[in-house]
């Protein structure tokens, strides 16, 4: 990505070419009518790059071969940010595209803002599953990295040309507003913002606990990271206007892109001067250096590529690109970057260029010899496990074709069980009423044996009086007789 990682200090370990030596030239044909304005990003042996022809380039970094191109509808002047296997990379049409790191193929895009005010100069960062870009409709986004879906967004002053860095979970970002903003990664909440005077170009560097940033108005501060307090500024000298970016090394702050044509050098801790480097013309370009161990690399607006030494400032090598003043014009904005011992940079005449050291011919075709052999093999082993995953998805289709019978098998049962069921409810139900019918006659029978043994009483106790007055009428009888 832009500014070689996350915290945009555009420094790498690795050591950088010390002579102009041209290991290849890409062109992409389109001359000075399509120059390329874009900052380049190296993953995985692949250099991947914008330009004014509306495309993004993905070319071999050891060959300069062409591997695939994508056409973006617009002026691609973004450093593309390369993550999980993907490209992300915005378009002066508005649009932010993530496509396939290997093929070029679109995975999916987002417009930002309205039409006509949503150009997008910021470079991508992607951290934690998330894609962090500034666009011209004044927004910071957050979209997932996957999908594109917004996460957030947080709303600046004016429009944003700064790309993001991101240190200890914080987004920082220089807006149009004349302001840095430190921004939460992951809730979007405003951390501080501090006002610089003038408008921010190009993505701050944070390191050793500070963001240093260069504003428009010729001043580079160093503002503490976690409260934006000013550390300390610098005027640059003989320079009518910044617009160009910074990278920090070695405790070393290195500045770019004034107009008055000179490169500054500043001790990062206390910000005393300690070198400048003039590219003998002065004329205000968006330059961000690369530093490559102790060497500075960046194309000036001269039309020359540029290595100088970090700890003096003296030329260690330089490279005429252009004598043309057209194509020297389109030499503002384009920024390259170190890899593999290489430093790769696009130009304004449409080329990209690769210094370093060629490899000679023997080894070359041996390395050739080498990959092939190392394809073969890998191919051979890629249809072995595609054979095996053939297999497994064999077993796999039985497998679910037995599960689809017994699933079939349980829902048949499940109907006879519910059948089942739905007939024991209603003999119980019928059991239900019968047993109700027979309490009902047991209750009946119960009353008529009480009703039975009352007539009963009633039956002998009327005999019994029946019979005593008989008696007493007969022994009536009996007395008047004698």
């Amino acid at each position: 990505m832009a500014g070689r990682d996350l915290c945009r200090t555009s420094y790498t370990y690795e050591e950088g070419p010390q002579t102009n030596c041209t290991v290849w030239i890409f062109d992409t044909g389109t001359g000075a009518s399509y120059g390329i304005r874009s900052g380049v990003t190296i993953a995985n042996g692949i250099v991947y790059f914008g330009s004014d022809d509306d495309h993004v380039y993905a070319v071999n970094a050891t060959t300069g071969k062409l591997l695939w191109k994508f056409y973006g509808g617009h002026d691609m002047r973004t450093a593309p940010a390369v993550a999980y296997g993907y490209v992300y990379v915005g378009s002066r049409n508005g649009t932010f595209y993530c496509l396939n790191a290997l093929t070029g193929e679109l995975v999916w895009k987002f417009t930002s803002g309205l039409s006509g005010q949503s150009i997008i100069r910021s470079s991508a960062a992607v951290w934690d599953g998330k894609v962090y870009f500034g666009s011209r409709d004044k927004r910071l986004y957050c979209l997932d990295a996957y999908t594109g879906k917004v996460i957030w967004n947080y709303t600046t002053g004016d429009q944003i040309d700064s790309s993001p860095a991101i240190f200890n979970g914080i987004v920082y970002i220089g807006s149009d507003d004349d302001k840095i903003h430190a921004v939460n990664a992951t809730t979007g909440e405003l951390i501080w913002n501090v006002s610089i005077g003038n408008n921010v170009l190009r993505a701050p560097a944070v390191a050793y606990g500070l963001v240093f940033v260069a504003s428009q108005g010729n001043i580079l501060f160093a503002l503490n990271a976690s409260t934006g307090e000013q550390v300390w500024n610098q005027t640059l000298t003989n320079a009518v206007s910044t617009r160009g970016g910074v990278a920090v090394a070695n405790g070393k702050v290195v500045v770019a892109g004034t107009q008055g044509g000179l490169v500054y050098c500043f001790d990062a801790k206390n910000g005393s001067l300690l070198w400048t480097y003039s590219i003998g013309v002065s004329a205000a370009w968006y330059a961000v250096p690369a530093i490559a161990q102790n060497t500075v690399y960046f194309l000036g607006r001269d039309g020359k590529v540029h290595a100088v030494d970090l700890n003096t400032g003296q030329a260690v090598w330089t490279y005429i690109v252009t004598n043309s003043s057209t194509e020297i014009s389109r030499c503002d904005e384009a920024y390259g970057a170190v890899a593999y011992g290489s430093f790769f940079i696009g130009a304004g005449n449409g080329k990209l260029y690769c210094f370093g050291t060629p490899v000679p011919l023997g080894v070359l075709s041996e390395y050739k010899s080498s990959a092939e052999n190392q394809i073969l093999s890998l191919q051979s082993e890629i249809n072995a496990l595609q054979n095996q995953i053939s297999s497994l998805q064999g077993q796999i289709n039985n497998l679910q074709s037995q599960i689809s019978d017994l699933q079939s098998e349980r829902s048949s049962l499940m109907n006879q069980i519910n059948s089942l069921q739905n007939q024991v409810s209603t003999l119980e139900s019928e059991k239900s009423n019968l047993q109700s019918q027979v309490t009902n006659l047991q209750n009946e029978n119960a009353g008529l044996r009480v009703q039975a043994s009352n007539n009963l009483y009633m039956g002998i106790g009327a005999g019994a009086v029946i019979g005593l007055i008989i008696g007493i009428a007969a022994t009536a009888l009996l007395k008047r007789k004698q």
